[in-house]
């Protein structure tokens, strides 16, 4: 038995690469982000920096990486205006020894938000190395 032959015409072939971009679409609109935003601070004197993250689960946490210089890592979450409240995280124990606690954000998909990464020395001490990036929940 024969298999039959798919024979292409213009048409066929405009609805087949209008299928293949709406799948193509669906699928990145789908896909789950692997974090809402992400910034790392600027590099301490002696190679240190911090990675504060807001997952795409709604939590915030910050990293103390890269060589050990005695700061500890912190990180800044300044909700839009009326949407929620500010919150902070610390890593104080080493560089490259896990992260610090995470919080939870509880806070609806669409929520803009500043994310800031720094390093400090000390739990009230100067932040330094700073620096801002912005995101949304998802």
């Amino acid at each position: 038995m024969r298999t039959p032959r798919l024979i292409r015409t213009p048409r066929l072939t405009a609805s087949l690469a209008a299928g293949a971009a709406l799948l193509t679409s669906l699928t990145v609109a789908l896909a789950p982000a692997a974090h809402a935003a992400s910034v790392s601070s600027g590099t301490s004197a002696k190679g240190g920096y911090a990675i504060a993250d807001v997952s795409d689960l709604g939590y915030l946490y910050v990293c103390d990486e890269g060589a050990k210089d005695g700061l500890r890592a912190v990180a800044h979450f300044y909700p839009e205006p009326g949407r929620g409240q500010y919150l902070q995280v610390q890593d104080a124990d080493g560089s490259n020894n896990g992260c610090g606690p995470s919080r939870q954000l509880g806070l609806p998909r669409g929520v803009t938000y500043s994310l800031v990464a720094c390093l400090r020395d000390g739990a009230n001490g100067s932040d330094m190395y700073c620096r801002t990036t912005t995101g949304v929940i998802t």
